[in-house]
């Protein structure tokens, strides 16, 4: 009894055994080559170059190699050569490049997923404009950032993105924000300060000093943030930010592991410990903020919630109830966060990129310098810096040649669309899951859009504002296009125009001879090497 009882349960065990295991392959056949091949057969029936594929890795080992080929030496030393496109995106540039029949990329795997990179303006209109609500974000591509932002707006799609969107774009309006250019010209006060103190150290009076500039304004920013959106409780908003620093560079080593294995980020591993404790602290210590806010007006014991960013969103918020549809408590801590991160890096590497062509362009320097020195007078106002007509241009050309953000967030056709071929030519037409992602820094060396310059560093081109630089509104999205651009562009442009004015007043930029230029893509466009430049006392 007891060796037949042993004997069957052998034979079910063996069994079950048997059925994952072939349950397991035919889930991996199917997910790994039959869907993969038959998405391949839809695309080119309706007319898309599909490369080959291989299974499982799709062309990742092709892109990896092509990548570390590209960013293994800079692209020249001493000066700045602004044809990098191909460094960032080797692999498109070998294997993707639109055809002159289709006009359109071709379609490569990432492992079996297929993707397709948008460099025409009248298709990306479309995804980002026209029928933006047939596009939703790629799923996949959130999984990191909601680990970071939980349920934020640069995670939400849908009605519930149109319902965070329409409660925070009155805190973004320009007139709240010009109560805010006094809190950045703290900031930007004490960093120059720094660098004065720095310099005199050398005992002359017009020595120069090499600063890593990308580092210098990866700090004032990160300084503005906190002060614009925290500003009477900076000290506590400057922990937050610090540790959301420590959270995201975490997150952002294990992306690959996480990537291969998606329950990766639940194991208990040393890194993974860390980010859960900093989030706890940082959720925290923004839900006392808040919660401290809202009790001080409910007890009339303020007026207001504040003049910061963050108060200015709990007034907005606070407007909506007549609606009855409001943030929650948790929305706003996850939106704080997300502001934290958009607005950092990206105007950061704006301000290095820009002042990097200053120096290079000595000439464009001088005239941006000249205009500032004669509303100097105005110079800690809005209205004054609305008159900086030559730093519009250049901080315009640096976005166009150098766009902090090169390509956009993924996005795929959503399932109620694109199962049949469309008629109309307007039409992308791509089904559901390929995911989508538009390169808009290749569409801003368009020359059909920009003319046969487009390599060129020309601000003059913006002398009459974007709609005669190029062909039209939509071949310029640095900040993206549609009801989806960035609801921060208006404070990223302040920011930058506060500060490279107040360095124009007191300082004059050089290109020292071992600068290295080498763009890369981190996310954001970064200078891989540092931006070290130097700085002299007019």
């Amino acid at each position: 009894m007891d060796i037949s009882g042993h004997g069957i349960l052998t034979t079910i065990t063996v069994g079950v055994s048997m059925g994952l295991l072939s349950l397991f392959l035919w889930r991996l056949f199917i997910y790994c080559w039959w869907k993969p091949s038959s998405v391949a057969r839809l695309l080119r029936s309706r007319g898309f170059t599909v490369l080959p594929y291989t299974a499982v890795v799709g062309n990742a080992l092709d892109i990896n190699r092509l990548q570390n080929i590209a960013y293994s030496t800079p692209l020249c030393k001493g000066s700045s050569n602004h044809q990098y496109l191909s460094r960032i995106w080797p692999f498109h540039f070998a294997n993707c490049s639109p055809s002159s029949t289709a006009g359109r990329s071709a379609i490569f795997w990432l492992a079996s997923c297929p993707s397709l990179h948008i460099v025409n303006a009248d298709d990306a209109k479309v995804i980002l404009s026209s029928d933006y609500k047939e596009y939703v974000k790629f799923p996949t591509a959130y999984v990191t950032v909601q680990r970071l932002f939980g349920r934020s707006i640069l995670t939400v799609d849908g009605d519930n993105w149109e319902h965070r969107r329409r409660i925070l774009n009155p805190a973004f309006a320009s007139d709240k924000l010009k109560t805010m250019s006094a809190h950045m010209l703290t900031c930007i006060q004490a960093m120059l300060d720094r660098w004065e103190q720095r310099r005199c150290h050398r005992h002359a009076a017009t020595a120069e000093l090499e600063l890593d500039i990308m580092q210098e304004f990866s700090d004032v920013s990160a300084d503005v943030l906190t002060r614009t959106c925290f500003g009477s409780n900076f000290e506590e908003g400057k922990s937050v930010f610090e540790d959301q620093q420590a959270i995201i560079e975490a997150t952002f080593r294990d992306a690959a592991r996480s990537a291969i294995f998606p329950l990766y980020r639940f194991l208990p591993t040393a890194r993974n410990r860390l980010c859960w404790r900093l989030q706890s602290r940082i959720h925290k210590t923004l839900k006392q903020i808040v919660e401290n806010r809202l009790y001080a007006v409910q007890k009339s014991q303020a007026d207001s919630y504040g003049d910061d960013l963050l108060g200015r969103i709990l007034a907005a918020n606070t407007s909506s109830l007549a609606d009855g549809a409001v943030l929650t408590t948790q929305d706003i801590i996850d939106d704080c966060k997300s502001f934290f991160f958009a607005g950092h890096e990206t105007t950061a590497c704006l301000l290095a990129w820009a002042a990097m062509l200053m120096a290079s362009y000595p000439d464009w320097q001088d005239r941006a310098r000249e205009e500032v020195l004669e509303i100097s007078e105005e110079a800690g106002k809005i209205n004054g810096h609305g008159k900086l007509k030559v730093l519009e241009m250049i901080l315009l050309e640096t976005l166009r040649l150098y766009p902090p953000v090169p390509q956009l967030i993924s996005r795929t056709r959503s399932q109620g669309y694109g199962t049949t071929p469309e008629v109309s030519e307007k039409k992308l037409n791509v089904p559901p899951g390929v995911r989508i992602t538009v390169l808009n820094g290749l569409m801003h060396r368009d020359k059909e859009m920009w003319g046969d310059d487009v390599d060129e560093f020309r601000p003059e081109r913006f002398a009459n504002g974007i709609s005669r630089a190029c062909k039209g509104m939509h071949g310029f999205m640095p900040f993206g296009y549609g009801p989806h651009i960035c609801i921060g562009q208006t404070f990223a442009m302040l920011e930058a125009k506060l500060v490279l004015a107040s360095v124009l007043q007191r300082f004059r930029i050089h290109l020292p001879e071992a600068y290295q230029h080498a763009p890369r893509l981190y996310g954001v466009l970064r200078p891989q090497y540092g931006m070290p430049l130097l700085i002299t006392r007019i």
